[in-house]
């Protein structure tokens, strides 16, 4: 085996690593064509609707047509002019969508071309002749030349219908197939990677898990006294090189207690040595107690010498004692003061403060209130010794017992107990306080907080330790209150980059140099996506970005103009609106001069908002009220048709009340369209699903035949 054991280890992962991202890919093409075939059938909606909105524009001019033809009204003409007006637009719209089959194409192309060629060479012809010649022009219209031509756009469309139908069905129906095999291919490669999966860890455990276990009782036994035990087997990859390692710290460890087991004799034979120089000591020391007395006279003269010599040192030791501790405690405040420096944050500081001085004055219990950071106004507990926090009051305030007493004096403030007189509630237990001290942080004017101590052991706190606690006292106020207005200056700068970060709008500050200062992230989205279409910012320099900017707008010389206006007057204040020719995609800009609180001029703020919806919106408002007056005009003119023949005339009472049934049904009909209308606008805004049921439709027709028999005596109509 010349491989290493990681190599084969990691070609196996990545095996079946292979295998999943093999079956990704395969379902993410298929969703693909998924989308694809989706994409293709919403446009195949919109084109037959544009299809059919033709044919209604057709039919309603035929309609028009054929009123003004029985009651030589113009109101009935109506229609008409719509169909005139909206044919073209409609028409060019559908001769712009592009077709997957020519057929298509070409029946669009037809559509087209006889909506038009009807306008032209019938209707408005025949208006013509309807004025001038009334008798001539219901002769054309009994001649069906219109409903003729109607009929074949009609079936046109019919064919465009069916076509662009099948071809969306069939399209479907592969994305489909695609999407069943390449399910069928991620199953089998799922399946293949767990069988990889399982193939591995068996080769995992009978490969290294074994040989590793196999170690592991070796090196017991060698625990366990013996020595001797090894590790037979001979492998070529890491857990060969192992094994060898393991043999060889065997062989180590033999060599090595063979060693100690020498040097233990040599140990011996030293020891046996040394008794026998203690029995030739212990003979010297009886020759030394002889001389020893004959020394002890001569002491005695030195005693006296002595003692005067004792008196000068006991008193030299007094002032070295004062001047060492006048040392130690420069030594402290100075160590303090250099701790201190060293940490920034409020809560390390004054953890520190109460640290050093609780154990300088051995208290153990002590707090610390100081301002919070962004609440420079109270003072609240921010690090404790020797107590629950929920012992505490959550804010010192100048009623707050002795140590708002101290806050409000501005001088350290001790008080002495009797024995069970204050008891405070520590981690699990209550704690009796004999004495206590609180020492106000003063920095300036300005009242930083309160160190406040306690002593559990009936020992007052002298005046030399106040007067320590003191200047120790005034450094920590400096230091607190630099990390106060440090931290509040953070918090600050939090705050507006949260709430810029925050805003919905796109925001940039610019300065007068046009280098962009600050940016949320709302603008860096607006950039990529909106001004840039998903080209790279970091590549532009400031003037080839407006200059690309400008020229994807509508108009490219008045936006020019309008930046410049902006940096050229410091003062104005801007609200314009902008489209992208490319993307038809519209930008509202607001942009206003930004100041410090003195006046001086900083740079310059932009709101950009994306209003393309709301156009859009305003669009579809208007296409809707379009539609809206069209589908009422019908049933209206109707009952006004009605309405005045029965007005101009002297009917039976049997015709009078079909009439009048007549302009009830197309009274009906009306009330219904506007319950439509108020639907479909009470569906826009809200999430309801729109309600379908199947209809009659033999009896519209007839209502129909019905409706425009009754408005001439002289034609008769009939369905077919």
């Amino acid at each position: 085996m010349s491989r290493h054991l990681t190599a084969r280890i990691a070609a196996a992962i990545a095996v079946v690593g292979a295998v999943f991202v093999a079956s990704i890919v395969v379902l993410a093409i298929s969703i693909a064509d998924l989308r694809d075939s989706s994409a293709d059938a919403a446009h195949a909606e919109r084109t037959l609707a544009v299809a059919e909105n033709v044919g209604s524009l057709v039919v309603d001019a035929e309609t028009g047509v054929r009123g003004f033809a029985i009651t030589d009204e113009d109101r009935f003409l109506e229609p008409l002019t719509s169909a005139r007006r909206d044919i073209p637009a409609a028409t060019r719209q559908l001769g712009a969508v592009h077709f997957a089959d020519d057929n298509e194409h070409v029946l669009a192309m037809s559509i087209s071309t006889e909506a038009r060629a009807y306008i032209t060479d019938y209707a408005d012809p025949l208006v013509q002749t309807l004025r001038s010649d009334p008798a001539k022009g219901r002769s054309v219209i009994v001649s069906a030349e219109g409903k003729r031509r109607v009929d074949s756009i009609r079936g046109e469309i019919a064919d465009l219908t069916s076509a662009m139908r099948e071809d969306a069905n069939a399209r479907e129906a592969a994305a489909s197939s695609h999407a069943s095999r390449a399910m069928s291919i991620a199953v089998g490669a799922g399946f293949l990677a767990a069988v990889l999966f399982g193939l591995l860890t068996l080769y995992l455990a009978r490969s290294v898990a074994a040989p590793i276990r196999r170690a592991a009782e070796a090196a017991d036994r060698i625990g366990k006294g013996d020595l001797g035990t090894r590790l037979n087997e001979s492998r070529a990859d890491e857990i060969g090189r192992l094994n060898d390692a393991f043999n060889a710290m065997g062989e180590a460890l033999l060599e090595s207690n063979t060693e100690l087991e020498s040097q233990h004799a040599e140990l011996e034979a030293q020891n046996s040595e040394l008794e026998r120089q203690a029995v030739e000591l212990e003979s010297q020391a009886v020759e030394l107690e002889a001389q020893a007395s004959e020394l002890e006279a001569g002491q005695l003269e030195l005693t006296d010498a002595n003692a005067a010599l004792t008196s000068y040192s006991e008193e030299l030791q007094l002032k070295t004692e004062a001047l060492s501790e006048a040392h130690g405690r420069v030594g402290l405040f100075a160590g303090i003061a250099e701790e201190l420096g060293r940490r920034t944050d409020l809560t390390e500081r004054a953890d520190t403060l109460l640290r050093r001085v609780a154990d300088m004055t051995d208290s153990a219990v002590g707090v610390v209130f100081t301002a919070a950071s962004h609440e420079s106004d109270r003072l609240v507990p921010v690090c404790t010794r020797g107590v629950a926090v929920d012992a505490l009051p959550h804010e010192l305030t100048t009623s707050a017992g002795l140590a708002g007493r101290a806050l409000e004096e501005a001088r350290p403030v001790h008080a002495e107990h009797v024995a069970g007189d204050l008891t405070l509630q520590s981690f699990g237990r209550a704690i009796v306080l004999r004495h206590e001290l609180h020492v106000p942080l003063i920095h300036g004017d300005e009242h930083t907080g309160v160190l406040s101590l306690g002593r559990t052991a009936d020992r007052p706190y002298d005046r030399d330790e106040v007067a320590a606690i003191e200047h120790i006292a005034e450094q920590a106020a400096v230091a607190l209150a630099n990390s106060i207005e440090a931290e509040r200056s953070q918090w600050l700068a939090d705050l507006n980059r949260a709430v810029l970060d925050a805003a919905g709008d796109a925001i940039h500050l610019v300065g007068m140099d046009r280098e962009v200062i600050l940016s949320n992230p709302a603008m860096d989205r607006f950039f990529a996506d909106v001004l840039l279409d998903g080209r790279d910012r970091d590549s532009m320099t400031n003037d080839e970005l407006s200059d690309f900017v400008a020229n994807r707008t509508d108009d490219p010389v008045a936006y020019r103009a309008r930046v410049t206006e902006i940096f050229e007057d410091p003062d104005i204040e801007m609200v314009d609106e902008f489209r992208f020719v490319d993307t038809n995609r519209w930008v509202r800009r607001y942009t206003a001069p930004v100041r410090t609180q003195s006046g001086q001029l900083i740079g310059r703020i932009f709101v950009l908002t994306e209003t393309t919806d709301v156009r859009e919106a305003e669009r579809v408002k208007d296409e809707l009220m379009a539609t809206v007056s069209h589908e009422l005009r019908t049933p209206l003119a109707a009952i006004l048709g009605f309405t005045e023949l029965l007005m101009a005339r002297e009917y039976e009472q049997e015709e009078r009340l079909e009439y009048l049934g007549t302009v009830h049904q197309q009274a009906s009909r009306l009330s219904d369209l506007i319950s439509d209308f108020l639907d479909l606008q009470r569906l826009e805004h809200s999430d309801e699903g729109v309600s379908l049921r199947p209809v009659d439709l033999l009896d519209i027709l007839q209502q129909q035949v019905q409706l425009f028999s009754g408005q001439s005596e002289r034609h008769a109509l009939q369905l077919k």
